[in-house]
């Protein structure tokens, strides 16, 4: 068929045809398979999108917008086949299931929620002429030739772009241009990559997340935090701000392990409330003049519980995270000062960020590594359980302490038998004997060298591995404390 004989089908094919006469389709693929048109409808108000409120929602947005505008039809006619003398609606079910909703609304009350049924009825009562009566509709007939071009056209329509012969779905900036639409982040962007050389999407996550980024620093907590008249020419020192919330915004989703997308207006709440209570001073009740122990001793063992998570992430993306986990953890006043540390490093220590972020915080926290040793042998001498000193005085150094620890904790069976029967480290006897054998003195010997001699000669695996053994350590001293007390 050449185009010309083609175009005048397609014009032949329009025909008005009485609501009444057209036919909900119970074999629609949007929603499950229909014993008759009630039925069908009832499907489409409760199961056409994914969950039952989302559906009831749309049903009655397009309700209401037909009733306020009219039935639209030029554009995207309803589109039905012709058999026998009925018309089975193939496309534009919704439209047409809506539609014979309105026209007869209390044959249709008990389907319908009282909300949604009270809404729609006051849009009739207002609107009772823009219900049409008929309608015109593309009608292909019961031919093999025409149910074969019908099914092309309602898969270029509903089944995606096919490599550009489908609807093509407009992106999120073509939607923003349509409308011509700016979000206060937007206007952002510009003045920020030309201060920091990225844009403000790329450093709340990269290219896919505009959506996000509006989300979270458009947000009406973010814009009066910012307090930016002209976002647009913002001044260094404004956008120094603007980055500072970004980071404030990702290292608070990292925390609570959550991605950024996921934040709510508590959640932006409680960043800002972060950063305004940042260095507070004496006078207005910070704490920028009290030294760490002093603070600590404030805190309470629910203050550094580590909350639970999946050990799989844990120990792949925070340093540590092999061994810090809920449970490894004894939540003793004594041993305050470590368990900070330990949660810190919960908290902080995640390396699923951008590489120059993770490269920065691994070179800041990696000098900590030591310390967790050093704690840990200090709990022991102070418990008074362990004396780790070589009764001739002579090699007393961190390491050599924590060797003669660890080679102790590998031989006491009896400590590794305690661990397992209470699923502490090892949920069996050999997996807490394995984790006794941990060769502690070797990782404490490198930690001395990667806080003094500098990072050079050291990988970011190698560090992980460290923090690892180092976390294991101190749980092991903790426990073993325990142990002792015990009676054991």
């Amino acid at each position: 068929m050449g185009n010309g004989a083609a175009n005048a089908a397609s014009m032949r094919r329009n025909h008005i045809v009485p609501l009444r006469d057209l036919t909900v389709w119970t074999a629609n693929p949007r929603i499950p398979k229909a014993q008759n048109e009630q039925e069908a409808i009832h499907h489409i108000y409760e199961r056409s999108a994914k969950n039952p409120a989302l559906s009831h929602r749309t049903f009655v947005n397009l309700a209401e917008s037909i009733l306020k505008h009219g039935f639209e039809n030029e554009v995207d006619p309803v589109i039905v086949t012709a058999t026998g003398g009925t018309y089975l609606v193939n496309d534009g079910n919704r439209r047409v299931s809506v539609m014979k909703v309105l026209s007869d609304l209390p044959a249709y009350q008990d389907m319908l929620t009282k909300s949604d049924y009270k809404r729609l009825s006051s849009g009739v009562r207002d609107h009772q002429t823009s219900i049409p009566d008929a309608i015109t509709v593309a009608v292909f007939d019961d031919s093999e030739e025409d149910r074969e071009r019908l099914n092309g056209i309602l898969l270029r329509k509903h089944d995606g772009p096919h490599e550009g012969i489908g609807t093509l779905p407009w992106s999120l900036e073509a939607k923003d241009r349509f409308a011509n639409r700016q979000y206060f982040s937007d206007k952002l962007e510009a003045p920020f990559e030309a201060q920091f050389g990225q844009s403000l999407t790329s450093r709340m996550g990269g290219g896919d997340s505009r959506s996000t980024t509006r989300r979270v620093m458009s947000s009406k907590a973010s814009q009066q935090y910012l307090e930016i008249a002209n976002p647009e020419s913002a001044s260094p020192d404004e956008l120094d701000r603007v980055r500072e919330l970004a980071d404030a915004m990702k290292d608070y989703a990292i925390r609570k392990q959550m991605p950024l997308s996921r934040m709510n207006s508590a959640d932006f709440a409680a960043v800002i409330e972060e950063l305004r209570n940042k260095g507070k001073n004496p006078a207005t009740g910070g704490d920028t003049a009290q030294t760490l122990g002093n603070l600590e001793q404030g805190m309470a063992p629910k203050d550094f519980r580590i909350p639970p998570s999946s050990q799989y992430r844990r120990s792949e993306e925070i340093l540590g995270g092999l061994w810090n986990r809920p449970g490894n953890m004894v939540e003793d006043q004594r041993f305050t000062s470590l368990n900070t540390m330990l949660s810190g490093l919960d908290s902080l220590g995640s390396l699923a960020v951008g590489r120059q972020e993770r490269i920065k915080k691994t070179a800041i926290l990696s000098p900590s590594c030591r310390v967790f040793f050093a704690l840990s042998v200090d709990l022991l001498v102070e418990s008074d359980v362990f004396d780790p000193t070589d009764p001739e005085g002579k090699k007393n150094s961190l390491a050599d302490k924590v060797g003669r620890i660890g080679t102790f904790f590998a031989n006491e069976e009896p400590f590794a038998r305690y661990l397992s029967e209470h699923s502490l480290i090892g949920s069996n006897y050999g997996a807490c004997r394995k984790a006794t054998a941990t060769d502690f003195s070797g990782t404490a010997d490198r930690s001395n060298d990667l806080s003094h001699r500098g990072k050079e000669s050291f990988t970011i695996e190698d560090i992980k591995k460290m923090f690892n053994d180092a976390v294991l350590f101190a749980y092991l001293c903790e426990h073993y404390i325990k142990y002792k007390e015990a009676g054991q």
